[in-house]
């Protein structure tokens, strides 16, 4: 019984056509899946990194300090949503990477909300809390975890 069970199957047997269109359907949606996942990256830019760190420098410069990675993007922009009667510089052409302090003692209470975008992509909006305390420096350390998904 056995061996005449494994002979049928070896020789071919019954063929059922709905099972062979199924497998045939479903390796054609691997591999197109597959081939469209591995060309979308190299199309698709980078998006920019934006995080927000404590600074603790001298006392007039402790603060914050943002790192920023444009990731080869072009015409990208700071965006820096800020209390009304905070003077700072709204919008700031960037490119490349690098640190910008945000020293405390310049800046009015209040919530400092930073993004960067480019022409097709942007990073996430990261706060960071005016002043310094225990309070204010977990809210910042939250954003910047979360990057800012849950909008704190």
């Amino acid at each position: 019984m056995y061996s005449r069970h494994c002979r049928h199957n070896s020789s071919g047997g019954r063929r059922n056509p709905a099972r062979s269109v199924a497998i045939v359907t479903l390796v054609a949606a691997t591999v197109c899946s597959v081939g469209i996942a591995g060309i979308a990256p190299a199309r698709a830019a980078s998006a920019p990194v934006l995080r927000i760190s404590l600074y603790n420098g001298p006392q007039e410069w402790t603060g914050w300090r943002s790192y920023l990675d444009t990731k080869g993007n072009r015409e990208c922009r700071v965006r820096v949503a800020a209390p009304a009667s905070t003077k700072v510089r709204r919008v700031a052409r960037v490119n490349g990477r690098g640190h910008f302090a945000w020293p405390q003692n310049y800046l009015p209470a209040g919530r400092y909300r930073l993004q960067v975008t480019c022409p097709n992509t942007r990073s996430a909006a990261v706060s960071f809390y005016s002043p310094r305390n225990r309070m204010n420096d977990a809210r910042t350390m939250f954003s910047d975890y979360t990057q800012g998904v849950l909008g704190v």
